[in-house]
């Protein structure tokens, strides 16, 4: 396994790779044409590794451990020219792979972004006000897919003792979805896997930052740094007014629906208009080991189904090969209605939130709540909405899950030599989902 490291660089030892992933930024550097005297920090983590911990920035220390920036194996120097915004995360570019944003609470954790390669992170707060509206302690931050896990069950006591076996794995088999993360890393750490995942980025130094506030000259870059929280922010400054549209879209058809698959539809949006992740079968490395895991699920687990693996994945409303699922039985809302008292199946709640997200769409179609010039109105029109569930629809409304392979062929894929193509029909994530995709 890598060890996470950080080094001390400058602008010219990592040109060429910032180029490669985001030639814009590069160009702006290449313009202010920084010197010696201001350093850059390369980091890299290895698959699961903590980058941020309820808000506090976690580095890597000499021994390649990583530990939070204010324990004494940091070197003073890097945290000095770290904690420009005190414990929280310095802003940086992501060179390689990907880093996965949560949301933490007390009771849970929410995906709330994928950070790709090329991508400005932690600027939100660098650029506000004192006392800041951030509140940097619910977020936490892992080296690729912290919410990742596999479509067939891997929780047969009889199989994972082969996995104990061969990997002396002390964990129990996995029993939610969101703890297969935890014996994902601990396989990919393991000596004999020989992994080599690491998610590389950089981080600007508190000079830079100095620079890019206060000196004329970086206006360019500030201004670039202004625009891509102007974007980012783009949905949450339109939130209340399309909190007031779904309410009229309610009110103009008298739609009384649960106030849980109401919170289940605006988020359907979101994730539709690429603000919050979905999840999407994992085709590439970019955000875990997915090719070492299926391996290991394969040849040591004796798993009888394809190793579909599912991680989040934001959406793009124009690439029409590519898709992305909503579980409802691994909500993800970032809002908290409690679900009615009356007890409901998980195909009446598919057929509810069907009915509800189609009077939505006909208010918008119909140009009744006044959004169909926005992303909203655009995903009204270009979005499809299927849904599905493992056990058949007497009232035919709801797709049985052996046809999401008829639509999405990447439900299939496998890149280990296997002939395993038997797709896992009634795995828990899909046994009552929502696919999201560009209408065809």
């Amino acid at each position: 396994m890598e060890k996470a490291s950080i080094k001390k660089v400058i602008w010219t030892d990592i040109r060429d790779k910032v180029i490669l992933v985001n030639p814009r930024l590069a160009h702006i550097i290449d313009g202010v044409n920084p010197d010696h005297s201001l350093p850059l920090y390369v980091a890299r983590y290895p698959y699961g590794s903590t980058i941020v911990n309820e808000g506090i920035f976690h580095a890597p220390e000499p021994n390649g451990n990583v530990v939070p920036i204010d324990d004494s194996r940091i070197d003073p120097k890097i945290r000095e020219e770290l904690t420009y915004s005190g414990t929280g995360i310095p802003a940086g570019v992501v060179l390689q792979h990907t880093m996965h944003e949560a949301l933490v609470t007390c009771s849970q954790a929410l995906p709330l972004g994928v950070v790709a390669p090329g991508s400005i992170f932690s600027l939100w707060k660098k650029f506000d006000s004192e006392p800041s509206f951030h509140p940097i302690h619910m977020f936490a931050i892992t080296a690729g897919a912290r919410f990742i896990f596999m479509v067939p069950n891997i929780s047969n006591l009889i199989s994972h003792k082969n996995l104990k076996r061969d990997f002396n794995l002390r964990m129990p088999p996995p029993k939610s979805l969101l703890e297969q993360w935890e014996i994902f890393k601990a396989l990919a750490h393991h000596p004999t896997t020989k992994c080599d995942w690491a998610v590389e980025l950089f981080f600007f130094s508190k000079k830079w930052f100095e620079k890019i506030k206060n000196d004329s000259a970086w206006q360019s870059l500030k201004l670039l740094m202004l625009e891509i929280i102007w974007k980012k922010s783009a949905y949450e400054r339109n939130d209340t007014l399309y909190n007031l549209a779904f309410s009229r879209a309610q009110a103009n058809r008298n739609l009384k629906p649960n106030p849980y698959l109401a919170d289940t539809v605006k988020h359907l949006f979101m994730m539709s208009a690429g603000v919050v992740p979905g999840f999407s079968a994992a085709i590439d490395e970019m955000c875990a080991p997915n090719e070492l895991l299926r391996k290991i699920y394969i040849e040591s687990y004796g798993l009888t189904y394809n190793p579909t693996i599912f991680l989040p994945v934001h959406f793009d409303i124009g690439n029409k090969e590519k898709f992305i699922y909503y579980s409802m039985t691994l909500p993800t809302t970032l809002e908290f209605s409690p679900k009615s008292r009356k007890i409901s199946s998980t195909i009446n709640e598919l057929s509810e939130l069907k009915h509800v997200m189609h009077i939505y769409l006909d208010e918008i179609k119909n140009k009744k709540l006044k959004i169909e010039d926005t992303i909203i109105g655009k995903i009204a029109d270009e979005v499809e909405f299927e849904f599905f569930h493992s056990k058949p629809d007497c009232h035919g409304e709801i797709k049985p899950t052996y046809k999401m392979t008829e639509g999405d062929p990447s439900l299939l894929y496998c890149s280990h030599n296997s002939k395993i193509k038997t797709f896992a029909d009634s795995g828990t994530p899909i046994r009552g989902c929502v696919r999201i995709a560009a209408k065809r």
